[in-house]
Formats: structure tokens, sequence, C-alpha cells
């Protein structure tokens, strides 16, 4: 199973187009096909097989230097879900050539934390000096996750619809119309 990895210093654009700011920290999904092990007659071992549903860690983690009351607002809220996230960084690659890595999220924002820092807290009482701020963290119950680089789609994840592309070709398309009674064989799902 691949592991998280946190990045930092993606532009947080709200609905595609409205600027939040930069987080401090972000870490995407871990989206994978999900695998059964199965023995079948005839075959000298166990086969691993597609089931035709994705797991994975289904969640991303964004950690903003401020609050927004934009994103606050998310935390909850049933049409959350439908209003895109989108996280921009350009930078340059090893071989000096300067890439836009995009990720692009909806779903659920499940929670809320807030890490306090040079005696500031959420309620506005007590301490905090000038250059002094809080870090908020929020989870997303991810529904949808798209991954661009330079434009171009590397993964497309759409949990309800269970779809995921990569690089443009669905990984899951022959077993969902096998599951569907579409027929097809299923023997290129499997791998010993």
């Amino acid at each position: 199973m691949a592991t998280q990895r946190g990045l930092a210093g993606f532009s947080v654009f709200y609905d595609g187009v409205d600027y939040l700011g930069v987080a401090v920290g972000f870490t995407p999904p871990v989206v994978e096909p999900e695998r059964m092990r199965v023995n079948q007659p005839g075959h000298a071992g166990p086969l691993s097989v597609l089931t035709g549903r994705l797991s994975g860690d289904l969640q991303a983690m964004l950690v903003m230097g401020d609050t927004d009351p934009r994103l606050e607002a998310l935390v909850g809220s049933p049409a959350a879900s439908e209003r895109p996230l989108l996280f921009v960084y350009t930078g340059f690659d090893s071989q000096r050539v300067q890439r836009t890595v995009e990720h692009e999220i909806t779903g659920v924002w499940a929670r809320v934390e807030t890490d306090e820092i040079g005696g500031r807290n959420r309620g506005g009482g007590g301490g905090g000096g000038e250059g002094q701020q809080f870090q908020q963290s929020y989870r997303v119950d991810v529904y949808t996750w798209t991954h661009r680089i330079d434009g171009e789609e590397v993964r497309h994840v759409d949990i309800e619809s269970n779809i995921h592309r990569v690089n443009g070709e669905d990984v899951l398309e022959e077993v969902r119309a096998a599951l569907q009674g579409g027929g097809g064989s299923l023997a290129s799902s499997a791998a010993i």
C-alpha cells in the first residue's frame, strides 16, 4: 500500500477561482483499487483479483496558517461536497523544467482542529501579539479527487461512481462492467 506524503506551499482556491491563501501542509488522499486473494481450481496458488471497489486512505488533510471564514463555513456543511478546493503548486523538477501540479478535491469537511501558537486562540481572548498566528487543520472525507501535472490528468477518482482513472485509463471499467452483468473477461484484472 502506498504511503501518504505531506506537501506544502500549495496555493488554495475555493470553487477553483477564489484565492484562500497558501497551505502550510497538504496531504492528498491515497486511493487504490481494492484487491482480494482468491484460490481457483487449476492455478498453482492464489490470485490477486480486483474487487471493483476502492480502498486506501480516502481522506485529505489541509493545514492553513490562519483561519478563513470561507473554509470554516465548509465544516459540517452538506453543500460543501459540491464545491471543489483547488491546490496549485508551480516549481521546477530535477531537470529544471517548470511544472504545475494541481489537486482538485470535493468531499465532506469532517473536523477542525486548532493549534495554538504564541498564546493566541480562536476565541480571541488572551495573549498573542503582532505577527503571531495559529494554524487550522481540516480533514476532508474525499468524494472526488483529480490530480493534474501541467494540465494533464494523472489521476481521477470518483468514490461515489467508483471511477478510478490513471493516465486517462479507467482501471475499474472492466470490473464494473462484469459486476453489472455486461460480460467481459476478468482475466486481465487477475495477477499472480
